[in-house]
């Protein structure tokens, strides 16, 4: 949703070099890559060598990068709607 208020002229006015965009870029990138990667390495790994992983440990494992992903970046988007701009 952060990529759709990015659209908007006015908001983008406002973000541009804040640290609300590195947040945006960072979520987008981790998210859709390194996310994207793990969830395909778990299933084919276990194809590939025939065995079963743990579903409750990985579950686990899911919800630590999930809710430590969004305590790293949560602040950066409030800060850069607080106006704090990114160094350059």
């Amino acid at each position: 949703m952060t990529g759709a208020l990015l659209v908007v002229p006015s908001a983008d006015f406002v973000l541009h070099n804040s640290l609300f965009l590195i947040a945006h870029f960072h979520n987008a990138i981790i998210g859709g890559v390194v996310f994207g990667y793990l969830a395909g390495f778990t299933y084919w790994f276990a194809k590939a060598f025939g065995f079963k992983l743990n579903e409750t440990l990985g579950k686990c494992a899911f919800w630590c990068w999930f809710m430590g992903f969004w305590t790293a970046f949560m602040p950066l988007y409030v800060l850069g709607f607080m106006g704090a701009r990114h160094a350059t």
